[in-house]
């Protein structure tokens, strides 16, 4: 999404959900953008890693830095919110790319979007 924050009780709060970049030039670089995950553990207290990647379809080229958050589940049942914001992603061309959701290092959920290059120029 174009940007997501949690209120003061927690509450999480998503602008702009999108599932398409257009862009008239490449490389193209996208300012920023929010990925957040919501999740409920249970049964598993203890320590926890949270992370996420950016990967182009066709060549499975990561995009950007890997995201990680360790964290420690205190009760037998707790949703938890991460949110990684994303700065200057970096998209070499046009393509399909997948955001890799994995916890404790099992992919857990995939969510694909596209990377265009309008036909006619315009974005």
């Amino acid at each position: 999404c174009d940007l997501a924050f949690l209120s003061q009780g927690g509450k999480a709060n998503i602008i702009g959900i999108f599932k398409t970049i257009f862009s008239k030039n490449f490389p193209a670089t996208h300012p920023k953008f929010s990925i957040i995950v919501s999740v409920l553990v249970t049964n598993m207290r203890g320590s926890h890693t949270e992370s996420i990647k950016i990967f182009r379809q066709s060549d499975r080229t990561t995009i950007g830095p890997e995201i990680k958050v360790d964290f420690n589940v205190q009760s037998d049942s707790q949703e938890l919110n991460f949110i990684g914001d994303i700065a200057n992603a970096v998209f070499e061309k046009p393509d399909e790319y997948h955001i890799k959701i994995y916890f404790d290092g099992e992919e857990i959920y995939t969510i694909p979007f596209q990377v265009i290059q309008p036909k006619n120029g315009n974005n």
